[in-house]
């Protein structure tokens, strides 16, 4: 790229410096690997207690208060949230594969978060609903801004 890198360490840009910069050489590459490609499927199973939250809400509740995606929508998009996230943490920095799919993982576990607090406050099971929404939304802002 050219970018000029930070004093001391030759593989981190000075513009922008990435998470995975601090996992680039032996042991802590390995060991940061098997923690992100092992928590992605742990993450996938928290997005499943949440849908069924959201459906044991909804169940007893009845109805929506208003319209929203399904809860189905999130976990779909969640799930492949922890898909990118395994892929992240089992490519090394270098491989063309490894910052679309951190991108994708972002972008993919803000709109995760935006459509299951908008599914919570439909079902009226978010406590403070519009600051989580709010702060779903400027996430989102954000990274399409840094894009």
């Amino acid at each position: 790229m050219g970018a000029r890198p930070i004093e001391g360490r030759p593989n981190v840009a000075a513009w922008l410096p990435e998470i995975s910069d601090c996992f680039v050489h032996p042991p802590e590459s390995h060991i940061s690997r098997v923690g992100v490609t092992g928590s992605a499927p742990l993450l996938a199973l928290t997005y499943f207690a949440y849908y069924g939250y959201l459906k044991l809400f909804e169940a007893r509740r009845g109805k929506r208060r208003a319209a929203a995606p399904p809860a189905e929508v999130s976990l779909v998009i969640g799930v492949t949230a922890c898909f990118f996230l395994a892929l992240v943490g089992g490519y090394d920095e270098r491989t063309r594969l490894h910052s679309p799919a951190a991108v994708l993982m972002f972008s993919l576990g803000l709109f995760y978060c935006t459509f299951s607090s908008w599914t919570a406050i439909a079902l009226g099971a978010a406590k403070h609903p519009r600051l989580r929404l709010a702060f779903c939304i400027l996430g989102i802002l954000d990274v399409a801004g840094a894009s």
